[in-house]
């Protein structure tokens, strides 16, 4: 490896601890030092109130506390598991770092239109804007993130906002919300209506592999790709190669995929309610709305990041996103079924799947 290349190296390595320490610090001082104070309930605070609140199943008080507690623990097993795999793969490909980088004029595959890379931009753009105007005004109570809370406000009331939702900041965090559900809706509408066409009209299994749509609610295909990951980053052999089962769309794909449209339901829904009725049902859809928000984000930063884009092998930004397209040889070795399905090959054992181990 050049220096040039150890420097890069230590610099990824470096944002990776950056972000995924500053994620579980951010989620520690949530869960376990209760700030913003006044109103945040600690992780055994809450499960302190669950236990001694009379289950009762038509109690808006016992559903509150319980649905606070199952995403404490949401979060807590999301960044445990997510850890493990940024950290582990990290030191898996660091060996072949920059490796599809490197592949010069090689033949590329499409894998996504421009039209579905601008859906993605698009939805990039209104979680960020949800995000901060959001966590502006949960922490608004905090010096620094006070300043960001007026700053957007004023920038509100520029735009003539302060009539309608306030405070003003309000408006912008609820508008991109509802361009997130329309896009999320529109896009699930569209694929799910052709899904359903393609299996009638062309026989195509529903739960074909090289579609993304479907396979996103195959549990059973996720869970048994997420244990071979697991177990080949402790101990790589082929026995365990997650790449195997690839298709066009890795486990992580999919497991973004389908946070998507979880995050529509468990923190857009709660939101539009709020946006019209205010804090009803006992504070349910509040608790729903910013919890997900924290576990939207924890998620995003260690995971989705960790792994599509600061990976060794791939860093620093997977330019599928940008220009849509894979390199041929990343294709063979990470998208073994996706391959085969396209070139006509009959087995796994005609491709190259990825040893990180071997030399690159």
């Amino acid at each position: 490896m050049r220096g040039r290349d150890v420097a890069l190296l230590v610099i990824d390595g470096i944002a990776l601890a950056i972000i995924t320490g500053g994620t579980w610090f951010w989620v520690y001082t949530l869960e376990f030092a209760g700030i913003p104070s006044g109103f945040r309930l600690t992780f055994p605070e809450v499960f302190a109130k669950l236990l001694s609140t009379p289950f009762n199943i038509f109690s808006l008080d016992w559903w509150y506390y319980a649905i606070f507690a199952l995403f404490e623990v949401l979060i807590l097993l999301v960044l445990i598991l997510g850890t493990y795999i940024v950290i582990l793969w990290f030191g898996r490909a660091a060996p072949h770092f920059r490796r599809w980088k490197r592949v010069g004029d090689a033949p590329s595959l499409v894998k996504l239109s421009p039209w579905q890379r601008a859906q993605h931009w698009l939805l990039f753009a209104t979680f960020i804007i949800c995000a901060l105007t959001g966590f502006a005004m949960y922490y608004s109570n905090l010096p620094y993130w006070n300043s960001i809370y007026w700053g957007l406000n004023g920038f509100a009331e520029a735009l003539g906002a302060s009539g309608f939702l306030k405070p003003p900041i309000l408006l912008i965090h609820v508008i991109s919300g509802a361009i997130m559900g329309v896009l999320v809706t529109v896009h699930f509408g569209y694929y799910g209506v052709k899904e359903l066409i393609d299996r009638a009209v062309y026989k195509r299994p529903i739960l074909d592999p090289t579609r993304k749509i479907a396979n996103a609610f195959n549990i059973p295909y996720f869970l048994k790709q997420l244990g071979y990951t697991l177990v080949w980053l402790a101990k790589p052999s082929e026995r365990w190669n997650p790449f195997k089962l690839t298709g066009k769309y890795t486990f992580i794909d999919y497991f973004d995929y389908f946070g998507v449209y979880w995050g529509i339901l468990v923190l857009g829904i709660p939101g539009a309610i709020m946006a019209v009725f205010g804090n009803v049902l006992g504070g349910i859809p509040y608790i729903m709305h910013t919890e997900e928000a924290v576990l939207a984000v924890s998620y995003l930063a260690v995971v989705h990041v960790g792994i599509k884009h600061l990976r060794p092998d791939i860093f620093p930004i997977d330019t599928t996103i940008v220009y849509g397209k894979i390199p041929e040889p990343r294709v063979k070795t990470e998208h073994p079924l996706w391959y085969q399905a396209i070139s006509g090959q009959g087995s796994s054992s005609q491709v190259s799947l990825y040893i990180p181990s071997a030399k690159p």
